[in-house]
């Protein structure tokens, strides 16, 4: 099931989707089919001097910038994963990735529902702050069980893409202003009177 947002006149798009895969969380390391490395779940919500121990997040300071506003304490979600990954190619250079998060309460990771409206007032957001180059903002729900609580619920991934760009400078600057925009919002989701996660 996918639910389209915004697409305006600025090219920039953003969906919802559910994912029916599943995971565990916390989960251990691996080689992707890709080559890559997964290095696994690390909590920083309770741990953010680890942020400098992120190797997907050595190299960007946008993502790196991201994780420690997600995982303040003053949030009510953490972060489960992320990723960039700069394409060189014949079309030119753009960068692609994703940053996973959850609510940090049980009762709210439970229900599909609460991860509606994150999305919808995100689109509100887009509009309030003009990107005026082509992004796309994929929101992906995955069912998931968190072992810190022993309880099932869901964690959502925004995966980012931006458009080819004529030189890497530009990519990276676009790169940085789309994920700068995304975590600005997600920094504003507050804590709740509920179960703690983390």
């Amino acid at each position: 099931m996918r639910y389209a947002g915004l697409s305006d006149e600025r090219k920039i798009q953003s969906y919802l989707s559910i994912n029916e895969r599943g995971k565990g969380i916390p989960y251990g390391g691996c080689k992707r089919e890709d080559g890559n490395i997964n290095h696994g779940f690390s909590p920083l919500k309770r741990n953010q001097y680890s942020i400098d121990n992120i190797p997907e997040a050595n190299d960007d300071m946008a993502l790196k910038s991201a994780l420690h506003k997600m995982n303040d304490e003053k949030t009510g979600i953490f972060t489960i994963g992320c990723v960039s990954s700069p394409v060189s190619d014949t079309n030119g250079h753009r960068i692609s990735g994703y940053i996973e998060f959850a609510f940090n309460y049980v009762e709210l990771v439970a229900d599909a529902q609460n991860y509606f409206p994150l999305f919808f007032h995100f689109n509100k957001w887009l509009k309030n702050h003009g990107m005026i180059d082509d992004v796309k903002f994929d929101w992906e729900l995955e069912g998931a069980h968190f072992f810190e609580k022993n309880c099932d619920g869901l964690t959502c991934s925004v995966i980012v893409n931006i458009r080819y760009c004529e030189c890497e400078e530009k990519a990276q600057e676009l790169w940085k202003s789309a994920i700068c925009i995304l975590s600005d919002y997600l920094e504003t989701i507050p804590i709740q009177p509920c179960t703690k996660i983390y």
